[in-house]
This record gives C-alpha cells, structure tokens and sequence, in this order.
C-alpha cells in the first residue's frame, strides 16, 4: 500500500506538472488580465481537489469490484473463502476519500507554485514551457539520491543489519532514495538521451 501511494505521487505529480505546461498560455493569459499568482495557486489546487473527489469514487467503486471479483476467482478455482458480505465501514470511505484528495492535492502543490510563478510575458511568448531553470541543480540531488540508494542497497543485500526488520528498512529507503533520485535526474538527462535515441 505504502508503496502504491508513493508511487501514485510521483504520477500525479507528473502529470499535473504535464497538463500545466501545455495550459501556460492560457496562466499567462490570466496573469496578463490582472489575475494574481495566489489566485492561479488556489484554482489549481481547487481543481486538483475536484480531481480527487472524483478519483476517490472511481477508486472506491473499482476496490469494491475488484473485491467481488477476486472473490468468484477464488470460488472458480475452487479456493472457497469464507461466505461473508463485503464490509463497507463508514471509516473506511472517509479514509479513501481523505488520502485520495490528500495526495493528489500535495502532489499538485509544487506544479501550481512553479507555474502562478512564470511571468505573464514569458507565458505568452510562443514556445514558452515550463522550465525551472534548476537543472544543473536537480541532476546534482539526483545523482546523490541514486549512489546513496545503491550504496543503501548494496549494504543491505550483502552485509545487512543482523534483523530482519532493520535489514527491511534499509532496502525500503534504498527503493525511495533510488527512486527519487531517478525522478530528479530525469528531465536533466531526457534531452540527451532523446536526441541519440532519434539518431
């Protein structure tokens, strides 16, 4: 579950950064007729929240019948479980719907932040996109997070913490270290290796 959540942030994530640069004349259109960058800031995350809600049904709706379903595969193979109905607690719809809107919420935080913040002129300009001008700096942080989950990751395959659990623990932020560092060196590295994959 932990780490189907951490995942889906990073997708999110992505794809609202995604959908924000290919609406970034239409933010510098709002900012060139007075709107505000706590404006945009708002309508973004309002609409992030919106996305959420509906997400969360989806989501809740597709638990349900994934349930039910698994419930006939298991009969089919004849694998009976238990003869119960399914359990649908009140605390466990608001659960749904608070982690739903959370993390697509957070996740929408930086994207809104980065674009409210690109200048009405630079916006409108054709071609423009959205660049954080940071790269050298994020390929740096990535690369940290990278040799730093594999040197986690070699400690805990090979030598290991003399636990289980510790040993666990230490693969568990050796996976987020590697991953995080691959998501922050990506876009420094994507043109490159773009450019030789067209050759």
């Amino acid at each position: 579950a932990f780490v189907v959540l951490f995942v889906s942030i990073f997708i999110i994530y992505n794809t609202f950064a995604i959908v924000l640069g290919q609406r970034i004349r239409e933010i510098g259109l709002l900012r060139a007729i007075g709107a505000n960058t706590a404006q945009l800031r708002r309508s973004i995350i309002l609409e992030s929240v919106l996305v959420g809600i509906v997400a969360s049904l989806i989501g809740l709706a597709a638990g349900i019948g994934i349930a039910e379903g698994l419930i006939a595969l298991f009969g089919a193979i004849g694998a009976e479980l238990p003869d119960s109905p399914t359990i649908l607690a009140t605390r466990t719809i608001v659960f749904a719907f608070a982690l739903g809107v959370g993390v697509t919420m957070i996740s929408a935080i930086a994207p809104a932040r980065h674009a409210s913040s690109i200048s009405p002129i630079q916006a409108l300009r054709d071609g423009s996109a959205m660049s954080d001008g940071q790269s050298g700096r994020r390929l740096g942080i990535g690369l940290a997070g990278l040799v730093t989950g594999l040197a986690l990751g070699a400690f805990g395959l090979f030598v290991g913490t003399g636990s289980t659990l510790g040993t666990i623990l230490v693969l568990g932020v050796a996976a987020s270290s590697i991953f995080l560092g691959a998501a922050l060196a990506a876009p420094a590295v994507a043109r490159p290796i773009t450019t030789v994959t067209g050759w």
